[in-house]
C-alpha cells in the first residue's frame, strides 16, 4: 500500500517519506508530529488531520485550517510545506517547517510575563502578532487556536491568583489566631502574677 492514496491525490507525496521522531502534541483538528524527511533530511511538523468522525469525506475544518494558513503569509506563522497522504483516506497530514517551541509550552515554562522587548525567534509569534499583525477572520482556526490558548493561560492565572489570595488570607487568620493566643497567655500571667 506504500504511496496507494499518492497515485489519487496526484503530486501528493506519501507519509512514508518521512521518518516520524516523536509525538509534539495533540489539538482540536489533528496530532502533530516532528519527523524527518528521508529526501531531503530536514525535520519537519507533521500534523495528521482528525478524519475518524468523517463519513462525508474532507472535514471541512481541516479544509478551513489549510486554507487559512496557505492565505497567511507570515513571518510569525507557521509555513505550510505540502500535503502528504498515508495508507488510506482517514490519513491526510499537513507538512509544516518545524519550530522547537511553541507560544502555549513557552507561556506555560515563563516565571515571567512576555515583554515586547524580548525578541527571541520563539516568541516572535507573540511579540510580533502585538506589532504587525496578520489580518486573519475570526473564523480561522489559526486565530481561534490561539485565542483558545490565551484565554486557558488567562483562566490558569486567574485560579492561581485565587489560590495564592487564599492562601494569604488563610496565613493572614492563623497569624492572627496565633497573636490572639499570645495576647490571651500574657494576660492570663498578668493575671497570675
Amino acid at each position: 500500500m506504500n504511496g496507494l492514496l499518492s497515485v489519487y491525490f496526484k503530486g501528493c507525496r506519501s507519509v512514508e517519506e518521512f521518518q516520524c521522531l516523536n509525538r509534539i502534541e495533540e489539538g482540536t483538528y489533528g496530532v502533530v508530529y516532528r519527523a524527518k524527511d528521508k529526501k531531503t533530511d530536514e525535520i519537519v511538523a507533521l500534523k495528521r488531520l482528525k478524519m475518524e468522525k468523517e463519513k462525508e469525506g474532507f472535514p471541512i475544518t481541516s479544509l478551513r485550517e489549510i486554507n487559512t494558513i496557505l492565505k497567511a503569509q507570515h513571518p510569525n506563522i507557521v509555513t505550510v510545506r505540502e500535503i502528504v497522504v498515508g495508507s488510506n483516506m482517514d490519513k491526510i497530514y499537513i507538512v509544516m517547517n518545524y519550530v522547537e517551541h511553541d507560544l502555549k509550552s513557552l507561556m506555560e515554562t515563563m516565571k515571567q510575563p512576555f515583554l515586547p522587548v524580548i525578541v527571541l525567534p520563539e516568541i516572535n509569534v507573540w511579540v510580533g502578532l502585538r506589532r504587525d499583525p496578520v489580518k486573519l477572520p475570526p473564523s480561522s482556526p489559526v486565530l481561534r487556536d490561539r485565542l483558545e490558548q490565551l484565554e486557558r493561560q488567562r483562566e490558569r492565572e486567574r485560579k492561581l491568583r485565587e489560590q495564592q489570595q487564599k492562601e494569604q488570607r488563610e496565613q493572614v487568620e492563623r497569624e492572627r489566631r496565633a497573636e490572639e493566643r499570645r495576647k490571651e497567655r500574657e494576660a492570663r500571667r498578668e493575671v497570675n502574677e
